[in-house]
């Protein structure tokens, strides 16, 4: 699963132009990448809820 998620967000740097952990990094390296895309993932959930409830109270 770590590895299939670390290959999808590979793909979004790529097509954004930013670099990434290369596919032979370790795994423990892939884990921290897929942990921070997915850190941000929830984070930015997080944001739009509550600018959602600002603007709709």
């Amino acid at each position: 699963m770590i590895l299939a998620l670390a290959r999808f967000f590979r793909g979004i740097h790529t097509a954004i132009g930013i670099s990434a952990v290369p596919a032979e990094a370790p795994l423990e390296k892939q884990k921290i990448f897929v942990f921070v895309w997915l850190g941000f993932i929830v984070f930015f959930i997080g944001w739009c809820a509550v600018v959602a409830y600002w603007f709709g109270s």
